[in-house]
């Protein structure tokens, strides 16, 4: 994600859901034995997203779904250069009821609420020079399973 690893080997699991969309710039795909020069567990290929860099002019792009199981989603990114400072700030939000399509008590998609935040600052010392610091914070709660528990029975036996 813009050159930093997001995970760090085999045993590091990265969720997809959890990367915006909306600021990405490219996305660079390096197969093959020239993608270990990002790392030893790297062999097979690396993913490189870029995202959006603040420029002069200010940017904003922005969703709004609504699915049909009544769940909404919604994000942006809002990105602005003035001088020697950028920033960029994207952020999403999902929130969608659990589903029991096939009504046997359990359910298929689970309850969802998830929010992401990543602001980012940016440095331009000179024009050939760039430092940036960001931070990404991630909720994500999801609940499945007894669509009865889910929807507030304490009676999980006598349903």
């Amino acid at each position: 994600y813009d050159g930093i690893p997001v995970s760090k080997d085999y045993t590091d699991a990265l969720n997809s859901l959890h990367i915006s969309v909306f600021g990405l710039e490219e996305v660079e795909i390096i197969r093959g034995p020239a993608s270990v020069l990002y790392g030893n567990n790297s062999i097979t290929g690396v993913i490189n997203l870029t995202t959006l860099n603040p420029t002069p002019k200010p940017t904003l792009r922005a969703v709004f779904n609504a699915a049909t199981y009544g769940g909404i989603d919604a994000g942006g990114i809002f990105t602005s250069r003035q001088n020697e400072v950028g920033y960029t700030v994207t952020g999403t939000a999902s929130l969608k009821n659990a589903v029991d399509e096939n009504e046997d008590g359990f359910t298929e998609l689970p309850e969802t609420k998830m929010f992401t935040f990543f602001p980012k600052l940016y440095y331009y010392p000179d024009k050939r020079t760039e430092i940036m610091a960001g931070i990404g914070l991630v909720y994500d709660e999801r609940t499945g399973g007894d669509i009865d528990l889910i929807n507030g029975s304490t009676d999980i036996l006598n349903t």
